[in-house]
């Protein structure tokens, strides 16, 4: 899934919740005339309010409608989703950082503890064994070698 962040008070923040009205600096008109033609051309930027959807503006990303080109002027960006290293996992809340004009998501990250060591009575579970039956394979293994070994006699 597509996150797209806009920058507030200086910090980048994810664009999500209600829609939201932001503005874009244009430097274009449309001319209209008499004659129902109309032409596009260039002129000194102005600032126009859009109201905007931010699940639809994430979906029409994803489906590859709107680019960087369309969010720029809306100062919305794509962020690069953050991925934990091996071995890691994350802790917290996302933030956004910028780095030579590419934002990326960034968390907080710890080691993935380890797994409780299993006491020898959840490893006999584990392999499908109850205590009483360990005891009773180990005593039969006892017996047995009990009575392959030569006897000596007492002194």
């Amino acid at each position: 899934m597509a996150i797209i962040v806009r920058k507030v008070d200086g910090v980048w923040k994810r664009f999500a919740g209600d829609p939201q009205t932001l503005t874009a600096m244009v430097d274009t008109r449309t001319v209209s005339y008499a004659d129902g033609r109309q032409e596009t051309e260039a002129c000194e930027p102005y600032p126009v309010e859009v109201t905007l959807d931010p699940s639809r503006v994430t979906a029409l990303v994803e489906a590859g409608t709107w680019t960087e080109t369309d969010l720029g002027p809306l100062d919305l960006k794509v962020a690069i989703p953050f991925t934990p290293p091996e071995g890691k996992r994350v802790v917290g809340a996302a933030s956004y950082a910028e780095e030579d004009g590419a934002v990326s998501e960034v968390y907080g990250v710890e080691d993935i503890p380890l797994p409780p060591s299993l006491t020898p009575a959840e490893k006999l579970r584990k392999a499908g064994l109850s205590l009483d039956e360990f005891d009773a394979i180990v005593a039969d293994a006892i017996a047995r070698r009990a009575a392959a070994e030569p006897t000596e006699p007492m002194a």
